[in-house]
């Protein structure tokens, strides 16, 4: 059951939702209703513990501002965009949920023949259809058999077929004893699934009226299910909190696929062995020296490089999947917000720590040969430094994410970011020594402030 009792959302001096009082009942399909703009998605997300609100709210007896993760453990959520990654096939995105969801792999197969995806279970997401993406969504809803489930547009751009199979499998879950909360504008085949109308206008409610209709038996009734308005046990499928793990594999393969990492630690590897031979056809005979040499060559070329592709990367993080629509369906997941932000940055620190090995790679083997491998401890010192600063910069990316309002400003922003701490910072520190007596002990925290200027001294 969800139950809300004034529930006001602010914009600013705009309401979102203002006072809003309701009650979703198990055994029903309850249907938001409303124009753009007034409210719907927004009180989908309050109820999802997502965007923060005022008032009273209980979802399965929980508050979602409060107990959010354990919320969304009993919800299955289907966003408006469909929420999914275009690159992955129909059978990889079910795969990647239910591991989030720590939901057996099997029941994926059982919810592919359920949605009669079966003949594109290997199809990538991107090349369905608008009515396939929303079989597959829906069957994403219902990995872990949850008793709660809301549903958000799910009739846009689809065919009346579609919307038919969509009405039908509302009116089946709710007839298992699921709560089903389904924000539309409509479509008369899923106002006609409708057990319940609530209208909103302008962030309030102006209409909340029953459609009593006659159904068939076997209408309201599936093999083993509870007789319809009987309550569902509200507990979640899957069992205990959500994995970050298939969310950091995840993040991994969209790192190497954007090309930037490889093309990072081919620069590198090319023009670190390049240094480290001409190194040692000049040291005559001494490679110690060559190792000197090529090490303080692929640090400079690290401390420009490595910034760079770690903030454009963090910064592509969030506002990418925001644009995509995924970021949604992934908050709506029983994951929280740090821990999304964590799981994504520990992605970016392995692949650039893989990415910068593989560039410092060559040139150490060509050093080793030459001065012995007893150097080589000393040598891995350096791309660890180099990994840990573009670390830093992938988090000055994340924050940078978060807080724009698209991917292109979010690259923008990232660039001038890299900008600002390659050249503008140590311009304007010896701008300021220039100006004044810096303490020593100041110059310092300002180096080691700076995550470039730190990982310049480190080396």
């Amino acid at each position: 059951m969800i139950e809300l009792l004034n529930v006001t959302k602010r914009y600013g001096r705009r309401a979102a939702l203002e006072a809003v009082s309701l009650t979703v009942r198990p055994g029903e399909v309850t249907l938001l209703l409303g124009a753009n703009g007034a409210g719907k998605s927004t009180l989908l997300r309050a109820v999802l513990g997502i965007t923060d609100v005022e008032g009273t709210l209980a979802v399965a007896g929980l508050d979602p501002r409060r107990d959010g993760r354990a919320v969304r453990a009993h919800i299955g959520y289907m966003p408006q965009s469909g929420g999914l990654h275009p690159d992955l096939t129909v059978m990889e995105t079910l795969r990647l949920y239910a591991d989030i969801r720590r939901v057996s792999r099997d029941r994926c197969g059982a919810l592919v023949r359920e949605a009669n995806l079966t003949a594109h279970a290997a199809v990538r997401v991107g090349e369905l259809s608008a009515g396939l993406r929303q079989r597959l969504g829906f069957a994403v809803a219902l990995l872990t058999d949850p008793g709660i489930l809301i549903i958000d547009e799910p009739a846009a751009s689809l065919d009346r077929a579609s919307r038919e199979w969509l009405a039908a499998q509302l009116r089946r879950a709710a007839a298992e004893g699921r709560t089903v909360l389904v924000s539309t504008h409509g479509g008369q085949e899923l106002l006609d699934a409708g057990d319940r109308q609530i209208l909103l206008e302008d962030g309030r409610v102006a209409a909340d009226r029953l459609t009593p209709r006659e159904r068939r038996a076997d209408d309201l009734r599936v093999p083993g299910a509870a007789a319809a308005g009987s309550p569902r046990a509200a507990t979640p499928g899957g069992g205990g909190p959500a994995r970050v793990a298939p969310l950091i594999r995840k993040e991994l393969r969209d790192a190497v696929g954007t090309g930037w990492l490889l093309g990072y630690a081919a620069v590198l590897g090319a023009l670190g062995f390049a240094a480290a031979l001409a190194g040692l056809d000049s040291a005559s005979g001494l490679p110690l020296q060559a190792f000197g040499r090529t090490t303080a060559t692929l640090m400079n070329l690290c401390l420009l490089l490595a910034p760079l592709v770690a903030v454009l990367m963090g910064a592509g993080a969030i506002a990418g999947e925001a644009e995509r629509g995924t970021l949604e369906h992934l908050l709506a997941q029983p994951i929280g917000r740090p821990r999304l932000l964590l799981a994504k940055h520990a992605a970016l620190l392995a692949a650039l720590s893989v990415a910068t090995a593989a560039g410092f790679l060559p040139a150490g083997i060509l050093i080793a040969a030459a001065a012995g491998w007893g150097s080589i401890g000393h040598y891995l010192l350096f791309p660890a430094i180099a990994a840990l600063a573009g670390a830093a910069m992938a988090g000055v990316g994340l924050l940078i994410s978060v807080s724009s309002r698209s991917a292109v400003q979010a690259q923008g922003f990232a660039i001038f970011a890299w900008f600002a701490f390659v050249l503008l910072y140590d311009l304007l520190l010896m701008g300021s020594l220039a100006a004044g007596s810096l303490p020593v002990g100041a110059l310092a925290a300002a180096l080691f402030a700076n995550p470039v200027d730190a990982a310049r001294v480190l080396g």
